[in-house]
């Protein structure tokens, strides 16, 4: 395998999970259908908490916890690969530093990425045919003499 290829192969990270028996998992980057799945979830949470059930402070620390012990679990669920049950005894602090990993492993700096392909994309398919065009209008104009009816 080449080296340009061992870059591919995702590399996890160690997380642990639990309170009494705290369990070790690898969080691999997460793949495509993950990360959908895990995209939906999130639009679930947002839904969730910006519903106009009872708009104040109290109504959304509840909405909160119910995404906390619902959805989150589920998020855990899908990036460990886990079984909901086992990603259910997550702490807080465990459950905030594994959504870190996970935005930071699969989102972070993903627009910039995102600019590079276009800009290549672009480049290769509209530079070559924006300068042909250029190049056959330049050829047309000069073809024409300055006094024709064409060229006015």
């Amino acid at each position: 395998m080449t080296d340009d290829m061992q870059v591919l192969i995702p590399q996890p990270k160690k997380i642990v999970i639990g309170t009494k028996q705290v369990k070790e998992y690898d969080l691999y980057p997460l793949s495509i259908k993950d990360q959908r799945q895990i995209k939906d979830l999130i639009i679930e949470i947002i839904k969730m908490l910006i519903t106009n059930e009872g708009d104040n402070n109290v109504a959304l620390i509840g909405r909160l916890a119910d995404a906390i012990t619902t959805k989150v679990p589920e998020i855990l669920s899908v990036a460990l690969q886990i079984d909901k049950s086992e990603a259910e005894n997550a702490t807080n602090d465990q459950i905030f530093y594994i959504v870190n990993i996970i935005l930071e492993d699969n989102y972070k700096d993903i627009q910039k990425k995102i600019s590079v392909v276009a800009e290549k994309v672009m480049s290769a398919f509209f530079s070559a045919k924006s300068s042909q065009e250029s190049v056959n209008t330049t050829d047309t104009a000069l073809s024409k003499p300055a006094d024709s009816p064409e060229s006015k």
